[in-house]
């Protein structure tokens, strides 16, 4: 047996089909170019996952492995350029009161174009209360200031 609440929710859906439809479409072409839009800020702030200069194209790619309090990061990195890329240092920028990491400094080797490059980097929470912070990978242009 069918409650009249049912019934009158039913109706009112029939009566309201293309309004509730419109507003739906609104809603997701909406939601869709907040997306874009956090995108493009995110990639005209420098935070996106690929960092461009006037002679190399550098991807990085950081993996979380593990749950704490003791886990690694695995930074994957690859030219797509067209020259290679040498002398520039990959550092890991943390809060040192919420994280221990073993090598926040790491010298890079020559990145040629192609191949993709594997780094490690095993970091410890340290915080007694078991919180969190941001863990931020940056490779430097040693040229730039």
């Amino acid at each position: 047996k069918k409650t009249k609440l049912y019934v009158e929710q039913t109706q009112r859906e029939r009566d309201q089909a293309v309004d509730m439809h419109r507003i739906f479409q609104r809603d997701l072409c909406r939601l869709r170019l907040n997306t874009a839009r956090a995108y493009v800020r995110m990639l005209t702030d420098g935070q996106g996952q690929v960092s461009f200069t006037s002679t190399a194209t550098l991807r990085i790619n950081a993996e979380v492995r593990g749950l704490g309090p003791a886990y690694k990061i695995v930074i994957t990195l690859s030219n797509s350029g067209s020259k290679q890329i040498s002398g520039c240092p990959l550092l890991v920028k943390f809060n040192p009161h919420m994280y221990a990491v073993d090598r926040p400094l790491i010298d890079l080797p020559a990145i040629v174009p192609g191949p993709q490059y594997r780094f490690d980097v095993a970091i410890t929470c340290v915080d007694r209360a078991g919180g969190c912070d941001a863990v931020q990978v940056c490779v430097c242009n040693p040229k730039s200031a």
